[in-house]
């Protein structure tokens, strides 16, 4: 159905940053339609070929995982 196109999701994003020491793991929580929009939430341009990222926030790092945790029924 078109109600279920617009349903919003939540995502855990794990990703390391380079200003950060190697073995730190930072996430954020994003809600979005679908887990390419929640990690474009998190850049300022899309992933490189060497797996870099450039976050909104200043600095760069690599996207370990994306994970749906939506619990239940949302919307």
């Amino acid at each position: 159905t078109n109600e279920a196109r617009y349903k919003m999701r939540e995502y855990k994003i794990t990703y390391k940053r380079n200003d950060m020491p190697s073995d730190f793991i930072s996430s954020a929580i994003k809600w979005a339609h679908n887990s390419k929009d929640a990690v474009r939430l998190l850049l300022s341009r899309n992933q490189g070929r060497d797996k870099t990222v450039q976050f909104k926030r200043g600095g760069s790092g690599i996207i370990l995982n994306v994970e749906d945790i939506t619990d239940g029924e949302c919307g």
